[in-house]
């Protein structure tokens, strides 16, 4: 069974003390589930509008999964603590998967009105929810990025 810490591990990844993984991904995360919407919303409508949005919100869903895939890869090889636990590899291991997955959804986007991209788009969203789930696990249960010797003057 797994254990909890309870002193908190201090970000590898961090400026000024706070962890950037955190930070950045709020962004593929509100680009990833922005697919989702503008995929309901083409195929609802036919209106071509929206699936361009859905292909350059996956453009740049990706490009801000790289930036943080690689502030949480730092993470994930450089704390130990991550890596002892199933939730540290089901976190790293569901976002690569989700981030392929997009991979492939943005590769095939030839014929909009194709609704396999609606199902690609709900599963990486899924996927995220649980990653996202486990990675606050990390850090709200686990204390993984959280300094506990830092103190704020106010």
């Amino acid at each position: 069974m797994e254990q909890s810490i309870h002193c908190g591990v201090r970000s590898s990844a961090a400026i000024a003390g706070h962890p950037v993984h955190p930070i950045f991904i709020t962004f593929p995360i509100a680009f990833f589930t922005g697919v989702l919407a503008t995929d309901i919303i083409y195929l609802a409508t036919k209106n071509m509008f929206w699936s361009k949005m859905s292909f350059y919100l996956l453009i740049f869903g990706l490009i801000g999964s790289v930036i943080s895939a690689i502030s949480g890869l730092v993470e994930f090889l450089s704390l130990r603590n991550v890596r002892q636990y199933r939730i540290g590899w089901a976190h790293a291991i569901g976002n690569v998967l989700a981030v392929s997955i997009a991979a492939v959804n943005f590769a095939i986007r030839i014929n909009p009105a194709m609704p396999v991209y609606l199902v690609l788009s709900a599963v990486t969203v899924l996927i995220l929810g649980f990653t996202g789930w486990w990675g606050g696990e990390l850090s709200y249960k686990l204390g993984i990025g959280v300094d506990m010797n830092t103190r704020v003057k106010t």
